[in-house]
């Protein structure tokens, strides 16, 4: 049975995981580039990965609660260990875009899996649920920090054959899953199993049925409308305000930096709906900036400054999900959430994609950043003393 005393290893899994994950993605285009892929299969490449999530988080999600979160974790190590096999001897585009299919799958079986067993343990103690989180998200980003910077030093020595050095982090964090991490108590004879998936589908049914939770998916969904044009788009807008190319690598630790400290203010603070509304009334005022032409260092701190503000505000919007749900169904609920939340993002990258053909980036971000905040302080204001209640 996982407990408190677990913790630790599934943090040391959890961050050697996630560095074998990011170590190629510094110079994962030029990989593809120099396998023979046009920047324009890229974008189809990444589809491919965009779809099996889509497809494979519902039912992963489902799995993990009804048997066990560990298996299921273990599951996702030895897929994407699979796609990342794939990519270091694949050059042609189908056998890529298989290879990013699995990896997809390995990212949706992933979520909600140990994770959700932690949130179980603190569902009951707010201060350590909101610790645990902001641990988790402080950890992912030192690693991803860490994996990105490494990987893009050591590609020009030993270039493709960095997916190998990241299977190897890979099975290390597996080893640390399988000794180290105990089973969960699952149900091993079929009448357990068919009293357990009746209970869940009750609790399931029950949850969904809650206008609260609703709010929190579209919430959630609504993020995205800054995430994925800022994200998609922050290089062409620091060279705007003239940045230099040279630089980017800079900003992009200064990112993760930036995600580390807004989940440390995030740890530190009380968690309360009537905080979240400043925060999204300060996401504008520092949007609005981002139409003044300035200079590159003015342009570095307002990135600074809305990923600080937007970390805490996503970390937030994950604590009331993880605090309000029935950590029994936590994996399917959190599978629904991450499959609203790519299909908001895919629809968000075409309106994006519309837009920028007859308005320049800054005016698109603005756009759409001010549409979510304004949004969500209408859904935050109406609903704010019923998730109190919750």
């Amino acid at each position: 049975m996982i407990q408190q005393k677990h913790q630790k290893f599934y943090f040391y899994s959890l961050f050697f995981g996630e560095f074998a994950r990011t170590l190629p993605h510094a110079v994962l285009t030029i990989i593809l580039v120099n396998k023979g892929i046009a920047l324009d299969q890229i974008a189809l490449i990444q589809m491919f990965y965009m779809i099996a999530v889509i497809i494979t988080e519902l039912p992963s999600g489902f799995i993990s609660d009804i048997y066990n979160r560990k298996i299921v974790y273990i599951s996702s190590i030895i897929i994407a260990m699979i796609a990342y096999g794939i990519i270091f001897v694949a050059s042609s585009l189908k056998m890529l875009a298989l290879a990013w299919f699995i990896y997809g799958a390995s990212s949706a079986l992933h979520s909600g899996t140990l994770d959700v067993s932690f949130t179980q343990l603190y569902q009951n103690n707010a201060k350590q649920l909101q610790r645990f989180i902001a641990q988790m998200r402080i950890l992912l980003s030192t690693a991803a920090m860490i994996g990105g910077f490494i990987g893009g030093k050591i590609f020009s020595h030993i270039d493709n054959s960095l997916y190998l050095v990241s299977l190897i982090f890979y099975f290390i964090a597996l080893f640390i899953t399988i000794i180290y991490i105990p089973d969960q108590q699952s149900n091993k004879n079929d009448s357990k199993q068919s009293t357990s998936f009746i209970e869940i589908k009750e609790n399931l049914l029950k949850i969904l049925q809650s206008p609260i939770l609703l709010s929190v998916f579209i919430l959630i969904g609504l993020i995205q409308l800054f995430l994925q044009p800022f994200y998609l788009y922050w290089q062409v807008i620091f060279l705007n305000n003239h940045g230099t190319i040279n630089m980017l690598g800079v900003v992009y630790i200064l990112f993760r930096i930036s995600n580390i400290m807004g989940s440390w203010f995030f740890k530190h603070i009380e968690q309360k709906i009537s905080h979240m509304i400043p925060l999204l009334i300060g996401i504008i005022i520092i949007i609005i900036t981002f139409l003044i032409k300035t200079n590159i260092y003015i342009i570095i701190i307002q990135f600074i400054l809305i990923i600080i503000v937007t970390t805490i505000y996503n970390n937030q919007l994950e604590y009331i999900l993880r605090k309000t749900v029935n950590p029994k169904v936590l994996g399917t609920i959190h599978a629904i959430s991450n499959t609203i939340s790519r299909l908001f993002s895919l629809t968000i990258l075409y309106i994006t994609s519309i837009f920028i053909k007859t308005i320049n980036i800054e005016t698109t971000l603005f756009l759409l950043t001010t549409t979510f905040a304004t949004l969500s302080l209408f859904i935050l204001y109406r609903n704010q003393n019923q998730i109190k209640k919750e």
